[in-house]
């Protein structure tokens, strides 16, 4: 699972093909630094070709990052293998059978880096 951006070279007046794939390159580029964690290590970018020209996409295909890109609404988190939760902190560990986790807020670091790159 995973997420992407395309780029129709429609859009532009494509000087050439490599043009095209440094500016979907370049847009990759800006995404990996926008990026959090390790997301940054799973970007990837291809040009596919067509009839009516050349799509540049680029994709992060990191496990997580559909709940990144889009959010998550508030949820509870459960134990799906053992009886209790554990967290480990510095007085020693924590155990819950379940948490109310707050959500996440949006983050789409593939949007963002197409409005700046673009």
């Amino acid at each position: 699972m995973g997420v992407e951006v395309r780029i129709d070279s429609s859009r532009f007046r494509v000087i050439g093909r490599r043009w095209f794939e440094r500016k979907v390159e370049d847009v990759a580029e800006t995404a990996r630094v926008l990026a959090p964690g390790s997301m940054s290590r799973h970007i990837e970018t291809r040009v596919d070709d067509s009839s009516r020209g050349a799509t540049g996409i680029i994709a992060c295909t990191h496990h997580a990052s559909v709940y990144v890109v889009f959010g998550t609404r508030p949820h509870q988190i459960v134990p799906r293998r053992r009886r209790a939760l554990r967290f480990p902190m510095a007085g020693g560990d924590v155990f819950a059978r379940r948490v109310n986790h707050p959500g996440n807020r949006a983050n789409n670091f593939l949007g963002e880096a197409l409005r700046i790159r673009l």
